[in-house]
């Protein structure tokens, strides 16, 4: 606790070091952390979804052609979806947009037209109600509709009884079956509206018209190269069979792969450049350490000659840096958690899966390992300071030793026979008297060589502590 205090008070003597190295660690602590928060959360956390690894995404290709991660067809969607065996389910999706009247004042929705099978496949339940039955997504099926949470809340004041009630979209009337709950995403697309897919006749025929996007969950023990190839050999049936699908094929991709594409790279080499901010930060750090333990040095030898050795001076340096490396942390945090806050509220950053950047306990290990760094920069400095410390007190006690050993060799003559004489003192321990401290001998020597006399009496001169023992 006395070191504690101690340290504190070394840090508070000199405020403009302490703020500029808090201020230093902190940048490079805050820097790291918030770009960590949308690593983890756009690139490592999993989907939200039960068994998420096993959800797929689909497109078509035309590779010869250089098109890739094309939209599908309603009726190849329906050939892969009545053919394949490696799928629980498959299911097809279209973003759009509907118009909202008649419940308050006018508004554009985003909405999706999706197929019954699609929240089954995802493992999810609306809040309230339910989602498509297969008869409503057939065309001329019942005009049904789920809305998300956000719209409940805003145009229906979250009243329960909102099942039932009729919405008006573009002009025509659906009937709200169930509400989604709260912050539902699906795909990077926050929609206000789900509508059944209901692929109306002209649509099946169409072979052309690729404006569809699917997803698919495997059966469980299903690899994802044997469903590639059972569904490019569907694709290469098709494309035989039917002339506006030759040259076609298949893309399948893991869905978290699929949303991602595109952003792994700007933000790995982000992370690198913040790394090397934080390095940039630690060295600063470090030379100031460096320089501040060079003025300390007088300091240093006062404690060692009052019997501090290295170990315990070297701990009182870590307990500062520790310190230091603290509210350094402290203050990256809160720049971390406004960067952030900043990066979301724009929203314009063209990065999936926003909604899952968070500062989470993922955040704050890997800060924890981020203050790990530059502690590891200021123990550095601080051993390299106490050993070019610790070599000073070596060097003025070799030259202390070395006037000794003149004074011996001097016109005084018969030096060692005061140093044996010394030793066989009863004023000395028998440390001492045995030679286990030759060390200190030559310091009484010197004393006894200026003309201060022991005598026998065991008395010691004026002002030269006395030995116990």
């Amino acid at each position: 606790m006395n070191d504690l205090k101690f340290a504190f008070r070394q840090l508070l003597k000199n405020p403009g070091f302490t703020a500029v190295a808090v201020l230093t660690l902190a940048l490079g602590i805050g820097a790291n952390t918030a770009m960590f928060s949308l690593v983890n959360g756009v690139l490592l956390k999993p989907l939200p979804y039960p068994d998420s690894d096993r959800l797929v995404s689909l497109s078509e290709n035309q590779r010869e052609q250089g098109q890739d991660f094309v939209n599908l067809t309603a009726p190849g969607f329906t050939d892969w979806r009545t053919q394949s065996t490696v799928f629980e389910d498959l299911a097809a999706y279209q973003p759009g947009g509907f118009d909202l009247t008649g419940t308050g004042d006018p508004a554009r929705l985003s909405g999706i037209r999706a197929s019954a099978s699609l929240f089954p496949l995802l493992r999810v339940q609306p809040e309230l109600g339910r989602g498509f039955t297969e008869s409503e997504d057939t065309f001329g099926g019942d005009r049904v509709a789920v809305i998300a949470h956000r719209l409940w809340q805003e145009r229906f004041e979250g009243a329960t009884d909102v099942l039932g009630k009729s919405v008006t979209l573009d002009g025509n009337s659906y009937t709200i079956v169930g509400v989604m709950p709260d912050g539902f995403r699906f795909a990077g697309l926050d929609a206000d509206v789900w509508r059944p897919m209901a692929f109306e006749p002209w649509e099946l025929e169409n072979r052309g018209g690729h404006n569809y996007q699917a997803i698919g969950r495997l059966k469980p023990g299903v690899a994802l190269a044997a469903a590639r190839a059972e569904i490019e050999g569907i694709a290469e049936r098709l494309s035989q069979q039917f002339e506006l699908s030759r040259g076609w094929s298949v893309t399948m991709l893991p869905l978290q792969e699929q949303l991602v594409r595109g952003s792994e790279r700007p933000l790995y080499v982000l992370f690198g450049a913040v790394g090397f901010v934080l390095l940039i930060a630690c060295s600063n750090v470090a030379n100031l350490l460096l320089a501040r333990a060079s003025g300390r040095a007088r300091e240093f030898a006062i404690r060692g000659a009052l019997g501090a050795d290295r170990f315990r001076i070297v701990r009182q340096l870590v307990l500062e840096s520790l310190i230091l490396a603290g509210l350094g942390a402290a203050v990256g945090w809160l720049l971390a958690h406004w960067g952030l806050a900043a990066v979301l509220k724009l929203g314009t950053v063209g990065l999936p899966r926003l909604e899952n950047v968070h500062l989470d306990t993922q955040v704050a290990l890997f800060s924890i390992l981020v203050v790990c760094i530059p502690g590891e920069f200021r123990r550095g400095a601080e051993r390299r300071g106490a050993r070019h410390h610790g070599g000073k007190r070596r060097t003025n006690r070799r030259k202390l030793r070395g006037q000794s050993t003149g004074a011996r060799a001097g016109p005084a003559g018969g030096s060692d026979s005061h140093v044996a004489e010394l030793r066989a003192h009863p004023c000395l321990g028998p440390g001492l008297r045995s030679g286990a401290h030759p060390h200190r001998v030559p310091v009484y020597a010197r004393l006894a060589l200026s003309g201060k006399q022991f005598q026998r009496t065991g008395a010691v001169p004026e002002g030269v502590p006395r030995p116990s023992g």
